[in-house]
């Protein structure tokens, strides 16, 4: 008998020994195909962090755009003073300052280096040339004189964005310029920003010139005039505040200051631009928030004070269009209520006091057998 249990207990071990071998590897298998994907999904984020990390910023949403900018440069992140900013001009989003000062751009003509940069037109200028000053720039110099050298904010280079970085009153424009301006003994900088829409089929003298340098994209110094574009800058309304770049490293050492006045520019000269551009990808950053700050609005002497914008202009034929279909109902239905008190009561009454006529005299007998 014990024998007989012995056999039984040993085949029993023995029947299911590779039955549990076999769940065993598969689960030893399904963990390590787990691990293996855990591992290969690590290295892959460390490749693609080291690829962001590795690789210049650009404007491309699938590599290194706006949203990847944090990674290398924190302050693009965290920052409480970014640009670029929505500015509402409506309803108490600018003030008006009356302290503020005209702005002077001493800009005529000079020298530069115009070429694509990789993600916009840029030129760098000859050190020292062409300068700004008096606007919102703090005076740095004890002298009475505003032109002297410590006051001087010298031109540095300029750039353009295809598709406006700001916006005024929740609108974006066609093309955005930046004039990038620096202080010698400070280092602060200080950019000028201009609208262009396309208002025109003309070119503009300026653009044409710009965007020829920029497809040449030689390594030789093109002379540039600037009277086409500015003649006299101290008639000109601007928005001022406190703000950043608008790349990398997203230094919060900027006055920015934009001209409240829209430029053309001509179709053609607007798909150029676009067309340089890699991928055709906008070079615009996202709004960033305004954070309290203070936007201030310079109103030249003798001007209005309500400066008429492209955004302005939009909402004012919503607002005429939304009265005019407001009139065109209240008129239907005054129409629809004379018809309703006065017209048919008048129609009514006037044909029940009319005769009844017979046709002929044989439908008498037949209409007062009916009756």
């Amino acid at each position: 008998m014990p024998n007989l249990l012995q056999q039984r207990v040993r085949l029993t071990s023995s029947s299911s020994t590779p039955h549990d071998g076999l769940h065993s590897f598969k689960c030893l298998t399904v963990w390590l195909i787990v691990v293996m994907i855990a591992i290969l999904l690590i290295i892959d984020a460390q490749q693609q962090l080291a690829l962001v990390s590795a690789q210049e910023w650009n404007y491309d949403p699938c590599t290194n755009g706006p949203q990847h900018w944090s990674i290398q440069y924190p302050l693009c992140g965290n920052g409480v003073h970014q640009s670029p900013i929505d500015i509402n001009t409506m309803v108490n989003g600018t003030v008006r300052d009356d302290t503020l000062l005209p702005l002077k751009l001493h800009w005529k003509s000079g020298f530069g280096r115009v070429f694509f940069n990789g993600e916009t037109c840029q030129t760098s200028l000859e050190p020292n040339t062409m300068y700004m000053t008096g606007g919102p720039l703090p005076k740095l110099s004890s002298s009475s004189d505003a032109n002297d050298e410590a006051n001087r904010y010298y031109m540095t280079q300029f750039h353009t964005h295809e598709v406006s970085e700001h916006h005024i009153d929740g609108v974006a424009y066609p093309l955005e310029i930046h004039f990038v301006h620096k202080n010698t003994a400070t280092g602060a900088l200080a950019v000028v920003g201009f609208f262009f829409k396309v208002t025109t089929d003309e070119d503009s003298a300026f653009l044409n010139e710009f965007i020829d340098f920029c497809y040449s994209n030689t390594s030789t110094n093109d002379y540039l005039s600037f009277e086409s574009l500015v003649r006299d800058s101290t008639s000109l309304p601007y928005i001022t505040y406190d703000g950043s770049l608008t790349t990398p490293p997203c230094s919060e050492s900027v006055t920015w200051i934009l001209i409240n006045s829209v430029f053309s520019v001509s179709r053609s000269q607007l798909r150029r631009f676009m067309s340089i551009l890699p991928h055709h990808i906008a070079n615009n950053r996202p709004i960033q928030d305004i954070n309290q700050r203070v936007v201030r609005q310079y109103v030249p002497p003798g001007t209005e004070t309500i400066t008429v914008t492209w955004s302005q202009i939009y909402k004012l034929q919503v607002a005429i269009a939304i009265l005019a279909i407001g009139f065109a109902v209240s008129s239907l239905l005054f129409i629809s209520v004379l018809l309703h008190k006065y017209v048919i009561p008048a129609l009514t009454h006037r044909f029940a006091a009319m005769p009844t006529v017979l046709v002929n005299e044989e439908e008498a007998p037949n209409t007062l057998n009916r009756n």
